[in-house]
């Protein structure tokens, strides 16, 4: 536009040059001079000297020039005024197609990154799936409804063509990446609640089950404790100990009865031993007679004792000590026998 301007400067010097050269008033012939008469006396009606004189008027080239410049200023004008509209355009076009690709990229990163927080939330409820039990769970649908939203595709993210970039189009994929995102989320929390709600109503079983059962009783205070706060790691270590402490009055029990049950038989053995009388030897003597023969001589008839030690007993019936009979009087000899007593 500028240059424009300048070349109708240009033009507008040069018509301007060009008007300036008027043409010479030397060919017209002057005016003639009047004759010097004595001026007519004014009968009372108006007259021109100068009527019957023709005056050659010269052309106005300036003006001319002016105008057929101001003419060419105006085309020129209108003229860049296309050609600027026309590159204003374009390059409004251009810049316009610049910023759509710069959004639509701009918009692709964004979807890009919650199209990967998809992808994590998705591998995250897949474990804690697997992990569950349908047994570690108060509502089992829980587990069901987040089974089912981890196992969906996950759509693939639309590109940025250079050529028409529908930002757009891109923006509505990553909406739909974080929603679903979302969704995951809360079906996972639900879980977890669920599981939470197990283990407390586990938890709670277990000490109640557990009154006078523990070697040490600040287990199922730490229990109950741990209860009260929900803290799921805390009660599973709290359950522990009062398990372990179970287990150990259960030892110690039984460790206990055992050794009730030895001293209960060693006192039995005891008492059984007690209960065999104890016998020495018994000695038994036969006493002979002397025969006094006369021709025979005198026999002297000598005693003989033995020694029979009884067998014990059965150690329910003792025995009864049989009575002995008394010893006999030895007799006085008879004198019939010739024998003399000296």
């Amino acid at each position: 536009m500028r240059e424009a301007l300048d070349d109708a400067d240009d033009d507008f010097a040069a018509l301007e040059q060009v008007a300036d050269t008027e043409p010479s008033t030397m060919d017209i012939p002057p005016l003639p001079e009047p004759a010097e008469t004595e001026p007519p006396m004014d009968d009372g009606t108006d007259t021109d000297p100068f009527a019957d004189v023709r005056v050659r008027r010269a052309i106005p080239w300036k003006a001319i020039g002016i105008t057929v410049a101001a003419l060419l200023a105006v085309g020129l004008m209108a003229g860049g005024g296309v050609m600027l509209a026309r590159h204003h355009g374009e390059e409004t076009a251009r810049r316009t197609l610049a910023q759509a690709t710069a959004d639509c990229r701009q918009a692709h990163d964004t979807a890009g990154r919650q199209r990967d927080a998809l992808e994590q939330a998705v591998e995250k409820a897949r474990r804690l799936t697997s992990a569950t039990g349908k047994d570690q769970v108060t509502d089992q649908s829980t587990l069901d409804a987040l089974d089912k939203l981890a196992g969906k595709a996950i759509p693939k993210l639309p590109s940025c063509p250079a050529s028409d970039p529908d930002t757009g189009r891109v923006s509505t994929a990553g909406k739909e990446y974080k929603r679903r995102t979302q969704a995951l989320r809360d079906a996972m929390d639900k879980v977890n609640r669920s599981i939470l709600d197990k283990t407390v109503k586990d938890a709670k079983k277990l000490h109640d089950e557990s009154a006078g059962k523990v070697a040490d009783e600040s287990t199922r205070t730490d229990l109950a404790k741990a209860m009260e706060s929900r803290d799921a790691d805390a009660i599973r270590k709290a359950m522990d100990k009062v398990n372990r402490s179970i287990k150990a009055k259960q030892d110690d029990d039984k460790a206990k009865e055992e050794e009730a049950q030895a001293q209960a038989a060693q006192q039995q053995a005891r008492q059984s031993q007690q209960s065999v009388p104890s016998t020495g030897g018994q000695t038994t003597r036969r006493s002979g007679g002397s025969t006094y023969g006369g021709t025979t001589g005198r026999t002297y008839g000598g005693t003989t004792g033995r020694t029979t030690t009884p067998a014990p007993s059965a150690p329910s019936t003792p025995s009864t000590p049989t009575p002995q009979p008394a010893p006999s009087t030895p007799s006085k000899p008879s004198g019939t026998d010739g024998a003399t007593v000296g």
